[in-house]
């Protein structure tokens, strides 16, 4: 399964499906993130994916994650 996030920054879904995501890994499947920013920008803070908790639980479990490497900017939820 690929699941493709908008961002990694936004949002109980965001979080809701990390664990989906780690559960089913724990029970042998193969799945793989794709994050279509790599950073965000709102306001005055930067956040970047590997600055996420969703994002350390994820790869830390062994799944692979990557990112399309744009960054957003903006003031509204990405």
């Amino acid at each position: 399964m690929l699941l493709v996030y908008e961002g990694f920054f936004s949002g109980g879904a965001r979080i809701v499906r990390s664990d989906i995501v780690l559960g089913l890994r724990e029970g042998g499947q193969h799945h793989q993130v794709l994050s279509l920013y790599g950073e965000v920008h709102r306001e005055a803070t930067r956040q970047r994916k590997e600055d996420d908790v969703c994002y350390r639980a994820l790869t830390a479990a062994g799944v692979g994650v990557t990112s399309l490497s744009r960054a957003f900017f903006g003031g509204g939820s990405v």
